[in-house]
């Protein structure tokens, strides 16, 4: 088979070579997407049935402890597969594409998978999108090394990259989008091609493994001209909560590690944290997407159901509001706790979970003014784009994905507008991306160096 690829490399014509291998990587990346996707199912029912089976007293002690577990089994995965080079966030692979190093050990095709199933599926507060971005980068790398593809490696690591969020959000521009915009921003239209085709594929390929879904419901209305003011100012607020993400983040990281250099002591100290911090607030747990589409909808039934322990509060009609308001706090918390305690995941599904709680937030003070009557869906689905867009620096990634995966695209023009005011006023507070930010502050250190979530 290798003497194959390579005599087709050197008769054909090369751009077809790179089409049928942004195929094979497509494939192979969507299967990976969809295996990780499963795993954390498959762990998310054995722990919510092993809590149900042990009783009451025993069963609510379990379920405060499993997260804990995952981030442990976690820990002990990526020292066994990773060692000190391990890497939990897109910022190493940012710098070694910047610097042209195109080569990634194999092992990591699969080690995030292992790793990122136990963390996110036994109820660490964390996304799957950046760990399938480096298993469809490592397999892009190596499909490209086994074919003994030189020219042009980062641009197959690309395509790996895009196909894992396809498959992951069912969301194939976005992917594309991202791709663009974060890792290969160099890179010509032209050129760009071969990663349209395997983002397609591993969508296809996802839609073959678990059927043609969408991620949420699709309950968006019209938007009017007289929404523009409104629309502009929780624009700025999303700017305001995604530069709260970003610099939390990396202050979190910065006492946990200076107070706790070695990472056993990280792992016991933040791990307890985060599972007190899930047993008060348990719709923090996991990716968070079902707690989105109870804000979708505005069941606010549902939401207090997912926080029934604040239930008690006398704050009536409020309750709904305050509880969305404290999660976009609580959820930053606690999903970088759940990384940099040991555990593996990304920050795409908490930065779209913070958003859609700041426009449930925002959308009901509002409404409760009397000034206006905003429709909470379309806010909430904006606030996703903005807090997404702030943090990730990725404007035509937000517009696109969100309304991928909200089948927004009836707002498409509100969610343009928002994405380019929450990217323009995140860059006056805060000029670095959470991803680039560690690379500007360890700019005159090597790889090994930058190990921000």
């Amino acid at each position: 088979m290798l003497w194959i690829g390579q005599r087709w490399q050197r008769h054909s014509d090369s751009r077809l070579f790179f089409l049928v291998i942004a195929i094979l990587i497509g494939f192979v990346s969507g299967l990976a997407a969809m295996l990780l996707h499963k795993l954390v199912d498959f762990l998310g029912h054995v722990s919510q049935w092993s809590c149900d089976r042990l009783g009451d007293i025993a069963g609510n002690f379990a379920w405060f402890a499993f997260p804990f577990a995952g981030i442990a089994i976690s820990f002990l995965i990526q020292k066994k597969l990773g060692g000190p080079r391990y890497a939990k966030s897109l910022a190493p692979l940012i710098l070694a594409l910047r610097k042209k190093q195109s080569r990634i050990p194999a092992i990591e095709t699969f080690n995030h998978i292992l790793s990122s199933a136990f963390s996110v599926g036994l109820g660490g507060s964390a996304g799957l999108e950046a760990p399938s971005v480096l298993t469809g980068a490592a397999i892009g790398s190596n499909i490209a090394r086994f074919f003994r593809v030189n020219r042009r490696r980062s641009l197959l690591i690309g395509c790996g990259a895009a196909a894992g969020i396809s498959a992951i959000f069912n969301s194939p521009i976005g992917g594309v989008l991202f791709v663009v915009e974060v890792l290969l921003p160099e890179f010509s239209v032209s050129a760009l091609v071969p990663i349209l085709l395997s983002s397609a594929v591993a969508s296809v390929t996802s839609r073959i493994v678990i059927g043609n879904h969408q991620f949420f419901s699709n309950l968006s209305t019209h938007w009017l001209p007289q929404e523009i003011p409104s629309i502009v100012l929780c624009a700025i607020v999303c700017a305001l909560v995604g530069v709260f993400v970003i610099k939390s983040t990396y202050a979190i990281d910065y006492q946990l590690d200076s107070r706790f250099p070695k990472p056993v002591h990280r792992l016991f100290v933040g791990g307890s944290i985060l599972c007190i911090l899930l047993a008060l607030f348990p719709a923090l747990r996991g990716s968070g997407y079902k707690v989105i589409e109870l804000l979708i909808a505005d069941d606010a039934q549902g939401l207090l159901k997912a926080n029934s322990r604040w239930a008690w509060l006398p704050l009536g009609a409020l309750l709904p509001m305050a509880i969305a308001a404290i999660s976009i706090f609580t959820k930053s918390f606690a999903s970088t706790l759940t990384i940099e305690s040991g555990g593996d995941g990304g920050m795409f599904a908490p930065s779209m979970f913070i958003g859609a709680c700041t426009g449930y937030a925002f959308a009901n003070a509002a409404n409760m003014t009397g000034l206006v009557q905003l429709p909470v869906a379309n806010l909430v689905i904006i606030g996703m784009c903005g807090v997404f867009t702030a943090v990730m620096r990725a404007p035509l990634t937000g517009v696109i994905l969100i309304a991928e995966v909200t089948g927004g695209y009836v707002i498409l023009v509100p969610l343009m507008i928002v994405s380019t005011i929450a990217w323009s006023c995140a860059n006056f507070l805060e000029p670095y991306s959470i991803y680039t930010k560690a690379l500007a502050e360890h700019q005159n250190l090597d790889d090994d160096n930058v190990r921000i979530q």
